[in-house]
């Protein structure tokens, strides 16, 4: 199983993400593109808290439409993390700026994962984020639900892989997928996590991910 070392030895092999278009992860910290995919590996949800909710609240800032899937935290915890940064959750919620919701309602509808459905139903967030006005979508992801015990989830990367090419690279969207390491059964679950994200971020430091694989 991969440690906290182990991922800073992975991204002391990496190099910083090029210049571009420019995605605040929040004050004080470094940024994705437009366009980027990133895997956050973490170990504890203090850790990913610490680093998802400036995203999302930069996000509210910067007029995205900002959508957060809750898997091994609850909607409640994030709900709860936003307010205390000072975000008007239900506010936001009301006029659509801001969608918290779950991987078990955003992917496993009729109680199974199936990619076509799942890439279809991004493609329509971008176009109703769109058809609302906004110009990006700031997506965010907790990556544990490729743990899930649903028919179909051995496609999860499949999935991940696709929407380098048929979302992100089409869409305006940024996207940060975390998983929670200290979950994984197995290494091969972090490796496909790690395969199918070009960026990493390590330290709060986006880089380029040494162990992507383009499809």
């Amino acid at each position: 199983m991969f440690s906290p070392d182990d991922l800073r030895a992975l991204g002391e092999g990496a190099t910083p993400t090029p210049p571009g278009g420019t995605v605040s992860l929040g004050a004080r910290r470094a940024a994705l593109r437009t366009g980027d995919h990133a895997a956050l590996l973490y170990w504890d949800h203090a850790e990913l808290l610490e680093h998802i909710v400036p995203y999302l609240a930069a996000g509210i800032a910067a007029g995205d439409k900002v959508v957060y899937v809750a898997d091994d935290t609850s909607v409640e915890r994030i709900t709860d993390a936003l307010c205390d940064a000072g975000i008007a959750v239900p506010a936001e919620i009301a006029r659509g700026h801001l969608v918290i919701t779950t991987a078990h309602d955003a992917f496993f509808g009729g109680g199974r994962f199936d990619v076509e459905r799942s890439l279809a139903a991004v493609r329509g967030l971008a176009d109703e984020a769109r058809a609302q006005g906004f110009a990006r979508v700031r997506f965010s992801v907790e990556m544990t639900y490729l743990l899930a015990d649903v028919p179909g989830i051995e496609a999860g990367r499949e999935f991940e892989a696709r929407a380098n090419s048929e979302i992100f690279a089409c869409y305006p969207f940024t996207c940060i997928c975390s998983f929670n390491a200290d979950r994984a059964i197995t290494g091969d679950i972090i490796a496909d996590v790690l395969a199918t994200h070009p960026i990493l971020i390590s330290s709060g430091v986006p880089l380029v991910n040494p162990r992507y694989h383009a499809k």
